[in-house]
């Protein structure tokens, strides 16, 4: 058990530096993506452990392999992104551009890619971590596992918690301003009613007295005024 702890939070370290260095080069910023405090993208721990585990039997097979891959980490990051909108009103990523996304959660594309890294995980990068980890002595790998699985469940603890006051407060700050809003926008249709209500008593009075002037002075003809230029 520990030693998937182990591959868990290599994976999913590596993925928040994937992130980080593709954003860089790419977008030329540093962005620090997760919802954890900790340089860790869980998904991307989830993903990999997805692929070890439930792909195993097609680790022979590259074509099988890559469409197991790509089907895993789709339903993965299909149903994280569905989960993080409903309870948490969050959305960390979005393919609503991308041609043939469902949804904005997954594309195409990224599925295709999910499908490429599944290969380079199991053929590249496990044999040598699976290797790293295998140097630990068992008592050392627990300790250390689960100690970082100590930390890794503080911080998620600590980030829901903060993500769930963020809200409460929002919704602190956002429900005297939607009744102001509901004020001001009562206030503004009461003086487009009033304003409504003037326009047509003017209407009235003017067609009135054009109607009085034509019939006093009937070769009399109405001016329009024009903005000169």
């Amino acid at each position: 058990m520990s030693v998937y702890i182990l591959w868990f939070m290599i994976y999913s370290f590596g993925g928040w530096l994937w992130e980080l260095v593709f954003n860089r080069v790419v977008n030329k910023i540093w962005r620090f993506h997760g919802y954890l405090t900790l340089p860790l993208l869980p998904i991307y721990g989830f993903s990999a452990l997805g692929i070890l585990v439930l792909a195993q039997p097609y680790i022979h097979n590259p074509v099988a392999l890559f469409l197991a891959a790509a089907l895993i980490v789709s339903l993965i990051e299909y149903f994280t992104s569905l989960v993080l909108e409903r309870v948490f009103r969050l959305k960390l990523w979005d393919y609503s551009d991308w041609p043939m996304n469902i949804k904005g959660r997954i594309s195409i594309f990224s599925t295709l890619g999910f499908g490429f890294m599944g290969l380079v995980l199991v053929y590249v990068l496990q044999p040598m971590v699976g290797q790293l980890t295998g140097l630990l002595p068992g008592l050392a790998a627990a300790i250390i596992a689960y100690g970082l699985l100590a930390i890794f469940i503080l911080d998620y603890i600590s980030s829901t918690a903060s993500i769930t006051r963020l809200r409460l407060d929002k919704k602190k700050i956002v429900g005297p301003i939607s009744e102001l809003q509901y004020k001001v926008g009562t206030s503004i249709a009461k003086l487009k009613r009033s304003r409504r209500k003037l326009r047509k008593a003017f209407d009235g009075w003017y067609n009135f007295n054009i109607r009085r002037l034509r019939k006093a002075y009937p070769r009399a003809i109405t001016l329009s005024f024009k903005k000169r230029k």
